[in-house]
């Protein structure tokens, strides 16, 4: 047992908490599910500190003000007013101080109001927390949650720590935060295997993180600084911002300029000593000549014509926050983007599915209820596909989704799902057919439930018909689990038996959606006699029959095929990086153009196992990084700088706010 009385946090914290059993993690953190004692946790709060994020102190502003003037042009043009001024040419000195003094406030005000990515990372903390203490459960402050508290999981609940999952019911969370995926994560108790990224970690739980869905209980392993969210804020930190091509190029010249100027005075100095003219005229005649050579009027004409582009950009939706960015754009060779809400939709659609032995095709995007499902190019007639609309009808009753009509940005409105969005992607399909959710769950009512488990990985519903003559039980999950539970399949012409040959057909259906980066969920159903108790368990989820497949993805951005094609017609490479899975990355990439044949997709796991010195090598082909945390984007744009390129880097989260400083130009999507 690691004693939590020492100092062993460096111990506790590189545990792979993950891969241990519930009891183990328990006895490891000496707590126990009652939680634990005031003044044991009072104890802890002391070693460990508060559950909060330290920033460094502030720069004060005079010495962001004094930074303004640290470019060799900018010291050149002191010092040719300080000699102006000496020299009594009252119009020259005039004329480089208002210069000075504009270049410095128009760049102080830049830093004054950039990077507040650490500012929003300590707003997404919880400022409440439940815990269990002393068997009871507590609402304290989230700075004074400790390792080996019990948290208290439900829905709308901000997780303050991260922890390891030690019981759950339904539990799903949001991870976005953390890996920029906005679909919930369905969470487990169970023991996992030790190789996984932080995505796959399902059995644990990370500060800043929302719970969506479900209860839950967790043993807090880490807090403050050593949370996840916390490694990120550090990672910003010791990210330096990096200087644009401009600002390269400016600097360079302004060293360039200054060793040419005294280099000039020094040789007038020589000349007129040798042909006898006094140290008084030289003095003057070579600062007269070196003020000359000094562009002064650059640094304010550079600030304008930056500024024009900056009022460009604005036309187009985007702000910019620092001038020189706007030059940076144009000289970008990379550009690493995101793909949940960048290159997609970041709206889970059905595109296709496998209903009687037959495929159908979903069209339309997104949640609004417009498009047609169609077989072999012909839009189907529902009421000759009973097959088709039994899989639906099945979709929309084992579903805690539902789909509304809302105000958006703007008050316009748009259509919204309430629940998790891959089930409200089959309501959406369903009601593109004409099946609305409402008036099918009324038909047939909701008695009971068996919610969603990740082990046994179904739900399942207990309905009843509205006349109260029959009973169905409904179940979705994955399709190798469906397919275990059924015997037979039902088809236009009825109920057959599902043999070894269907079953393979069946098999190699969800193959084939799978690889087209597709989440596959099967269904299955089964009428049975009117319970005693209205009650079904895990027993009774046998001898189904199965109605089909559905296939569901978050699909590209209509507009974004075109940029695409736009950056590498301007010879821009565009990198993928997402949280996502790699086949799901991959499918999305080579759809879009991203990735061509000989191009090469990595995930984190992979990038763990990788030198440095092998992913420089390797990175002039690799197109996309999947499943990868933010110490990984970093790695990546750090190698591609190796590589000379400029990068460009887009994101739309806290977990991307290192890369984006990192990278010579970050562009954040959807944030003012």
């Amino acid at each position: 047992m690691v004693d939590m009385s020492e100092d062993s946090h460096l111990t506790r914290h590189s545990l792979a908490w993950h891969s241990m059993d519930v009891n183990d993690v328990l006895k490891i953190l000496d707590t126990t599910p009652h939680g634990l004692s005031n003044e044991e946790a009072a104890r802890r709060l002391k070693k460990y500190g508060p559950n909060e994020l330290t920033t460094k102190k502030p720069t004060p502003k005079y010495i962001i003000f004094i930074r303004q003037f640290e470019s060799p042009l900018i010291w050149i043009l002191l010092i040719a007013a300080i000699i102006a001024f000496v020299a009594g040419e009252e119009l020259d000195t005039i004329v480089i101080s208002i210069v000075l003094v504009v270049n410095a406030i128009i760049g102080y005000s830049q830093e004054i109001r950039a990077q507040k990515a650490i500012e929003g990372l300590k707003r997404l903390a919880a400022p409440r927390a439940k815990v269990v203490r002393n068997s009871k459960i507590e609402l304290i402050d989230a700075r004074d949650v400790v390792p080996g508290d019990i948290l208290e999981l439900e829905a709308g609940y901000i997780v303050p720590s991260d922890g390891r999952i030690i019981e759950e019911r339904s539990l799903k969370i949001s991870e976005s935060a953390l890996t920029g995926e906005s679909t919930p994560v369905e969470k487990t108790s169970r023991k996992l295997e030790h190789a996984l990224s932080i995505a796959d970690r399902i059995n644990m739980v990370y500060a800043s993180t929302l719970v969506e869905f479900g209860r839950g209980r967790a043993v807090v392993t880490a807090t403050g600084i050593e949370n996840e969210i916390g490694k990120i804020q550090k990672s910003l930190e010791e990210v330096e911002t990096t200087e644009t091509p401009l600002q390269k190029r400016v600097g360079r010249l302004g060293a360039d300029l200054g060793i040419v100027a005294i280099g000039l005075s020094a040789t007038i100095v020589a000349l007129g000593f040798i042909r006898g003219f006094s140290l008084y005229e030289l003095f003057f005649i070579s600062v007269a000549a070196a003020v000359s050579m000094i562009p002064e009027g650059l640094p304010a004409v550079l600030s304008v014509v930056l500024a024009i582009g900056v009022q460009r950009m604005a036309k187009r939706n985007a702000i910019i926050r620092k001038l020189a960015a706007v030059e940076t754009l144009g000289s970008t060779t990379v550009i690493c983007t995101d793909k949940t809400g960048t290159l997609t939709e970041n709206k889970m659609t059905v595109r296709e599915i496998y209903a009687g032995l037959k495929e159908y095709e979903v069209s339309g995007i997104g949640y609004e209820p417009k498009g047609e499902v169609t077989y072999r190019g012909m839009k189907v007639d529902l009421t000759k596909e009973k097959t088709l609309e039994m899989l639906l009808i099945s979709g929309i009753l084992c579903n805690d989704s539902r789909l509304l009509k809302d105000k958006g940005l703007k008050d316009k409105e748009e259509w919204k799902v309430i629940g998790d969005p891959t089930e409200g992607a089959i309501v959406v399909a369903a009601a593109k057919c004409g099946l609305e959710k409402s008036e099918i769950s009324s038909k047939y009512k909701r008695i009971f439930e068996i919610p969603f488990d990740a082990e046994k990985k179904y739900m399942a519903t207990l309905n009843e018909k509205k006349d109260g003559k029959s009973y169905h039980i409904h179940v979705k999950g994955a399709p190798e689990v469906i397919l275990n539970f059924t015997t037979k399949i039902l088809t236009n012409d009825g109920c057959i038996d599902l043999d070894e040959e269907k079953r393979k057909i069946i098999f190699d259906e969800n193959m084939r959606m799978a690889h087209k980066g597709l989440r596959v969920l099967g269904l299955g159903y089964k009428e049975i006699q009117k319970p005693e108790q209205k009650k079904i368990d895990d027993g009774d989820i046998s001898d189904l029959v199965f109605l089909g497949l559905i296939g569901i993805i978050d699909p590209p951005r209509k507009d974004v095929l075109d940029a695409i094609k736009a950056a590498k017609g301007a010879k821009i490479r565009v990198v993928m990086i997402t949280g996502d899975h790699k086949s799901t990355a991959e499918s999305i990439a080579r759809e879009l153009g991203i990735m061509e044949k000989e191009d090469i997709a990595y995930s984190g796991l992979e990038l763990d196992n990788m030198s440095d010195e092998e992913l420089d090598k390797n990175i002039e082909h690799a197109t996309v990084f999947a499943r990868v945390s933010p110490q990984h984007k970093l790695r990546i744009i750090k190698s591609l700088k190796k590589k000379g390129e400029v990068v460009a880097m887009t994101g739309d989260g806290v977990n991307d706010a290192p890369a984006l400083k990192l990278a010579d130009i970050g562009i954040s999507m959807g944030i003012v």
